[in-house]
C-alpha cells in the first residue's frame, strides 16, 4: 500500500478505528475491512466518468421490497452511497486519523457526497436506508449526522497530506453557522470560542493557510488565543500545541498586516522559544505546515529560529533528550496544567511530580501521601548506599530515575501492551508484568541502561497473589492497594477523560515497583496503535513473553 502513513505502515496489523464526536457505538459496531473499502476506491474514478447506475429498489425489510424513490430513479448523492457502501461507512466512521494517505482524497469526496445525500434526501429515503433509525427524531439525526460528517470532512481538507484550506473554508462557514443556530435554539449563551474551540481553531488554520492577513483573520485568532487562555480552558492538557499555533498565525499576521510590531514581536519569541525548548512537540508534517509554506513569505518564527537549516535538524533528530522529555511531560498532578499557561513546581517530598499551585497539591495529598513518602524514601536508601557500596548505590540511583522518566518504555508503549487504544477500560483491570536487568555499560542516558527481558500483559485479579508477594503485602491486601493507586490516578485532572497504565517491573537486585500512570483518550484516539510495542521497547532485542509461576494466562490479545 504505497502512501500510507510512516506509523501505520510499520503495523502489520493495523485496523482502523470507529468514532463519531458525541456517540458511544455499540461494542460490536465494526468498520467495514480496508479490502472492502479500496475495492470501492478503485471503482470510483471510472464510475465517475459516467455516474452511479440508476437505483429504485435497494433493500428488503420484513420481507419487502423498500421503494426509495417510487416516482424515478434514486437522486445521485443516494445512489452513489448505495453503490459505494463500503467506502461510505468507512469515509462516516473512521477517525480521520486513522484514514490512510491514499484513501483521504476517495474519503473527501464520500464525506462530501454523503453530506449532499443528508440534505437532499427525503426523510423517508434516509429512513429506509438507515441513516435515520426508527427511534430518532429526523431534525436532531440530520444535525449529528451532517456535523460530524463536515468536521471530519474539514479534518482531512486541513491535513498536512492533504492541504487544501481553500476548499475547507466553505464546510467551516457553514458548520460555524450551524453550530451558532444550533446553541440559539437551547439557548446555549456561552462564547463559543470556549464550548467548541476546536471548531474556531480549524477555521483560523484554513484562514492563515488560505494567505487572509487581514482584520478578519487577526480578530479570529485572537477570539481563539482568549478562549483557550481563559480560567476555564488554559489548563487542559491538549491546549499548548493550539496556544502555539495561534501565536504563530498571529505573528505572521500581523506581519503581513504591517501592524502592532511590538505584539508580533512577542508572539516570534514566545513560538521560538517554546519550539527551541520542545522542537519534538509537533509532529514533522504539521511543523513543516505551519512554518514552511512554499506559497507565503518566510515565517518570522521560523526565521528567528535560524531558517531551514533549524527545521532541516529537528527532522532529521533522532529521539529526545531526558529534558525534552521531561518537559513535554510535566504536568500538575491534580489539574493537568502545564506551562507555559501555567508555573509549575516539584512536589517539595517525593521530588517527582509537579503542581501548578498550593491548592491542587492541597487537594491531591489524600491521595499522594503515601506514594511520596514511598520515593522520598527510596532516595534517601540510595543516597545512604552510595556513600559505602558506590557501584550499588549508582545502580539504585539509575533505577528511580529510569522509573521516573516519561519515556516511552514507562507510559505509550505500555498502554500499546495493555491495548488501551481499543478499549481503554482495561486500563482499570489489567497490569503489564516486565522483567529487567541492569546494563549500565549499555549507554550513559540513565534511560537506557535497563532492559526489558520478559514482559506480558494480565487481568489484576489473575495475578493479585503475585502482586501481593511481589510488592510485600500481606494476603488480602492486594485488591486495596490497587484501588488506591487507580483513585490516585483517577483524581489526576478529574476533568480530562483518562486510561490508567499500571505496570510492575522487577529484576535481579532490583526493587521491585509498581509503577502508574494515566493517558488521555484524546491522546489514544490521536495515536495508532503499535501491535510491535516490544519491539521499541528496548535499545537492542525486545522482550521475550513473560511465564508466570501461577500459571496465569497473557491477556494482551484477549478482549
Amino acid at each position: 500500500m504505497l502512501g500510507l502513513r510512516r506509523d501505520i505502515q510499520q503495523s502489520a496489523a493495523f485496523t482502523p478505528r470507529a468514532y463519531l464526536e458525541g456517540l458511544k457505538l455499540p461494542a460490536n459496531f465494526t468498520l467495514p475491512p480496508l479490502s472492502a473499502v479500496y475495492e470501492d476506491a478503485v471503482r470510483l474514478p471510472e464510475l465517475r466518468k459516467s455516474g452511479p447506475p440508476t437505483i429504485r429498489t435497494v433493500f428488503v425489510r420484513n420481507g419487502a421490497a423498500t421503494t426509495l424513490n417510487p416516482t424515478g430513479a434514486l437522486h445521485e448523492p443516494l445512489a452513489w452511497n448505495t453503490t459505494l457502501p463500503d467506502l461510505f461507512k468507512f469515509a462516516y466512521f473512521a477517525r480521520t486519523e486513522d484514514v490512510p494517505v491514499e484513501l483521504m482524497d476517495p474519503v473527501i469526496w464520500a464525506l462530501g457526497m454523503f453530506i449532499r445525500a443528508l440534505l437532499e434526501g427525503t426523510e423517508s429515503q434516509l429512513r429506509a436506508m438507515g441513516h435515520i433509525l426508527p427511534h430518532q427524531k429526523a431534525e436532531d439525526a440530520l444535525y449529528f449526522m451532517t456535523a460530524n460528517a463536515r468536521f471530519k470532512l474539514i479534518e482531512h481538507l486541513l491535513s498536512p497530506f492533504i492541504d487544501r484550506p481553500d476548499d475547507a473554508i466553505p464546510h467551516l462557514k457553514v458548520a460555524l453557522e450551524q453550530d451558532n443556530a444550533r446553541r440559539g435554539e437551547v439557548n446555549d449563551k456561552t462564547d463559543p470560542y470556549q464550548s467548541n474551540p476546536m471548531l474556531y481553531v480549524l477555521y483560523t488554520d484554513a484562514l492563515v493557510f488560505s494567505n487572509q492577513f487581514d482584520k478578519h483573520t487577526r480578530d479570529e485568532l485572537n477570539k481563539v488565543l482568549h478562549a483557550v487562555q481563559t480560567t476555564k480552558l488554559r489548563k487542559s492538557a491538549d491546549f499548548s500545541f493550539i496556544i502555539l499555533k495561534a501565536r504563530s498565525h498571529l505573528a505572521l499576521v500581523l506581519q503581513q498586516m504591517g501592524s502592532d510590531e511590538q505584539e508580533q514581536k512577542e508572539h516570534v519569541e514566545y513560538c521560538a522559544k517554546f519550539l527551541r525548548k520542545n522542537p519534538k512537540l509537533v509532529p514533522e508534517r504539521s511543523l513543516l505546515q505551519l512554518l514552511f509554506r512554499r506559497d507565503q513569505p518566510i515565517h518570522p518564527v521560523l526565521e528567528l529560529l535560524g531558517g531551514l537549516s533549524w527545521l532541516k535538524g529537528v527532522i532529521t533528530r533522532e529521539g529526545l533528550t531526558a529534558r525534552m522529555e521531561e518537559r513535554q511531560t510535566k504536568a500538575c498532578r491534580y489539574c493537568g496544567g502545564r506551562e507555559p499557561q501555567v508555573t509549575l513546581f516539584r512536589c517539595s517530598g517525593c521530588k517527582h511530580i509537579y503542581y501548578c499551585s498550593k491548592e491542587c497539591q492541597k487537594t491531591n495529598w489524600k491521595v499522594h501521601k503515601e506514594a511520596c513518602k514511598e520515593a522520598a524514601a527510596a532516595k534517601v536508601r540510595a543516597a545512604e548506599l552510595m556513600s559505602f557500596d558506590p557501584e550499588a548505590g549508582q545502580k539504585a540511583t539509575d533505577w528511580i530515575k529510569f522509573r521516573e522518566s516519561p519515556i516511552p518504555a514507562n507510559n505509550t508503549l505500555l498502554a500499546h501492551a495493555l491495548g488501551l487504544y481499543r478499549d481503554p477500560s482495561r486500563g482499570h483491570t489489567h497490569i503489564v508484568f516486565r522483567e529487567v536487568e541492569y546494563r549500565p555499560k549499555a549507554s550513559k542516558d540513565f534511560r537506557f541502561r535497563f532492559h526489558a527481558k520478559r514482559a506480558g500483559v494480565f487481568k489484576i485479579e489473575d495475578v493479585m497473589m503475585e502482586i501481593e508477594r511481589m510488592m510485600g503485602l500481606n494476603p488480602g491486601e492486594g485488591p486495596k492497594y490497587v484501588r488506591e493507586i487507580l483513585e490516585d490516578l483517577d483524581a489526576t485532572n478529574p476533568r480530562l477523560e483518562k486510561a490508567p497504565i499500571l505496570n510492575i517491573s522487577f529484576g535481579d537486585g532490583i526493587q521491585t515497583w509498581l509503577g502508574s500512570a494515566a493517558i488521555s483518550v484524546y491522546s489514544l484516539r490521536m495515536t495508532p496503535h503499535n501491535p510491535r510495542w516490544r519491539e521499541s521497547m528496548n535499545l537492542g532485542e525486545p522482550p521475550e513473553p513473560l511465564l508466570l509461576k501461577s500459571g496465569a494466562q497473557d491477556v494482551e490479545h484477549v478482549f
